[in-house]
């Protein structure tokens, strides 16, 4: 007898919360969310017991997957791990895993409505002070009269007619390495393709050092000769 008390956790004389009741009846906590502190002990007592989740080794239908992710864009959910960076190994299983698949949209085209609204949400928001790039405007000076094309093609001379990044060595131009274009002593100044000229405008520190170097190094090699 306290046996079968004990299985059903019902004491000799309690009454049952469902006694008389008939058919399928409804727990005494539905509708009820549970409290962040019940949530963290069942998960902590489902790890200590080894307890697997009810669909463990079930995948998700395509139906789920997408009622997943559009509930957590409604209500602005950030995935378990954003802001954690990968470890190496775990860069490695990634890269390993995608070797040979191609991207989802890959040999794909947005629509003109697609395209359209894409414009519509960028519109503005990278605009003037608004961009992460913004130096108070001083893409909009103008270049000085010693920045003339006799300067260009003795920079370019110095870079022997080469783009000092990759080598290509046509649709060239004279960058200046610290953005300022008032500055146009030689070490200041060099020869880059047209490619590499637009992407200096990114991650600007990292260019302004690297060049720096490559003009340095191009002045010290002119000297020698």
């Amino acid at each position: 007898m306290i046996e079968a008390e004990r299985r059903c956790g019902v004491k000799k004389g309690n009454i049952p919360w469902n006694k008389g009741l008939k058919g399928v009846q409804a727990g005494w906590n539905k509708g009820k969310p549970r409290s962040e502190e019940t949530k963290k002990k069942i998960r902590e007592t489902r790890i200590r017991k080894g307890i697997p989740t009810w669909n463990k080794g079930i995948p998700r239908s395509e139906e789920t997957k997408r009622k997943i992710r559009e509930t957590r864009i409604r209500k602005g959910i950030p995935t378990w791990n954003k802001g954690i960076p990968h470890s190496e190994e775990t860069k490695r299983k990634i890269s390993e895993a995608n070797k040979g698949c191609k991207g989802y949209f890959k040999g794909k085209a947005h629509t003109k409505e697609t395209r359209k609204k894409l414009s519509e949400a960028r519109r503005g928001r990278h605009k003037g002070d608004q961009n992460p790039n913004w130096k108070g405007g001083i893409s909009f000076q103008l270049y000085p009269e010693e920045f003339n094309n006799k300067l260009k093609r003795k920079i370019m001379e110095r870079d022997d007619f080469k783009c000092q990044l990759c080598g290509l060595n046509r649709r060239l131009t004279v960058h200046h390495i610290d953005y300022d274009k008032r500055n146009n002593s030689e070490d200041n100044l060099i020869t880059l393709c047209n490619r590499h000229n637009v992407t200096a405008n990114f991650s600007r520190d990292k260019w302004e050092f690297l060049y720096a170097v490559f003009s340095h190094q191009a002045i010290r090699k002119q000297r020698k000769y």
